[in-house]
């Protein structure tokens, strides 16, 4: 949700960025640690009326590069939905308006692109998920229309595409292009249980779990395989990569 008052800090490349401020008083700051390199990228005059950050901790493009770009949301309130991108500098932090109206659920950095998770829920109560794709340059893409929530989302990368699972309808695979994007139902799982925790990569391997079933994802594979059943479930908040 949006920012109300507290802090979310992240790396950006040898610096800290973070947010800070209650509605109305927002704003994105950058440091190297030192006075003078702590500025403010965004201040509160450069939001509309009714506009905030999102809570969303946001993805850092060229993460392994000499000039990182920081991608981060904002929304209206029940109106439009908009994605920064900030090379750490004011002049160099702009926005664009996403091409559908949702909630932005989470940014996932795949390279130098930002896989963007919208969540919308119609006047009718019906849910539907967007993903949409961003290299902070040109118009965002819309990759992928579906009804339902991925209720507690989770992901990781691997192989070159972002996993996104969830306990709810479905969980979501993508490349950041449109034919490399695929969502996979819940059935694959052999039961009502979706992707309730990704335990992470080893052994040149993506490892995730659906309940107490563990699977795993070789590179080059389409699709999770199982590999075995815990003692126990694991959820999101459970696992510890070491």
């Amino acid at each position: 949700g949006p920012v109300r008052g507290y802090l979310r800090a992240t790396a950006f490349g040898s610096r800290c960025a973070w947010f800070m401020g209650s509605p109305g008083a927002q704003s994105v700051w950058i440091s190297d640690g030192t006075a003078a390199g702590t500025v403010r990228v965004l201040e509160p005059e450069d939001l509309e009326e009714g506009e905030e950050l999102l809570g969303t901790a946001p993805a850092i493009l060229g993460a392994n590069t000499p000039a990182p770009v920081m991608v981060f949301g904002t929304q209206i309130l029940r109106g439009a939905a908009f994605l920064w991108r900030s090379d750490g500098t004011r002049s160099g932090t702009s926005r664009v308006t996403l091409p559908v109206r949702s909630w932005v659920n989470t940014f996932t950095a795949l390279g130098d692109r930002a896989l963007v998770l919208g969540i919308e829920q119609t006047a009718g109560g019906a849910f539907w998920t967007y993903l949409t794709v961003w290299d902070g340059i040109t118009a965002p893409q819309l990759l992928m229309t579906q009804p339902g929530y991925l209720l507690g989302m989770t992901s990781e990368v691997f192989d070159g595409r972002a996993w996104f699972g969830s306990p709810a309808d479905f969980a979501l695979v993508s490349d950041g292009t449109a034919a490399g994007t695929r969502v996979i139902p819940r059935t694959r799982y052999g039961g009502v249980q979706q992707v309730t925790a990704f335990v992470g990569v080893a052994a040149n391997a993506l490892w995730m779990t659906a309940g107490s079933t563990l699977f795993r994802v070789d590179p080059g594979a389409l699709d999770p395989v199982p590999a075995g059943t815990l003692p126990f479930a694991l959820n999101p908040g459970e696992v510890v990569a070491l």
